[in-house]
């Protein structure tokens, strides 16, 4: 079990250190209406619309979320319940798994067809 949650955090670390590393390649890129010539700047509207799509950021902040909401209810266990450790452990494997999946299958759902059709748009040669 501990096992489990030593995965956890590292890929909790390993979650916040690329959405780090997202977010300060972001911030390098210049604005797309400083860029002057007409090649450079259509290749910099390409990288944005497709960077979620490529990019495959969803995941992430789904499971920083759900790594959160576990560690408030084993919060909240402590504190109003009486369970044994044994099942403690149980719930919270069963929660974060419900939390991260249903959270990451809704939205891939909602928005899967949406970016691969905005990045087929932007694209010379289509996403598969």
């Amino acid at each position: 079990m501990e096992i489990l949650l030593l995965i956890g955090i590292c890929l909790l670390i390993l979650a916040l250190y690329w959405e780090f590393k997202d977010y300060q390649r972001l911030y390098k890129k210049p604005p797309v209406k400083d860029i002057k010539g007409a090649k450079e700047k259509l290749e910099e509207l390409k990288f944005y619309a497709c960077f979620n799509s490529e990019n495959n950021i969803t995941w992430r902040s789904f499971f920083i979320n759900s790594f959160c909401v576990t560690i408030i209810l084993a919060f909240l266990l402590n504190v109003f319940t009486d369970i044994s450790s044994k099942k403690k452990k149980e719930f919270l494997i069963i929660a974060f798994a419900t939390v991260f999946f249903v959270q990451y299958f809704s939205n891939n759902f909602k928005t899967f067809h949406l970016y691969r059709l905005m990045s087929a748009k932007v694209r010379s040669r289509p996403i598969l």
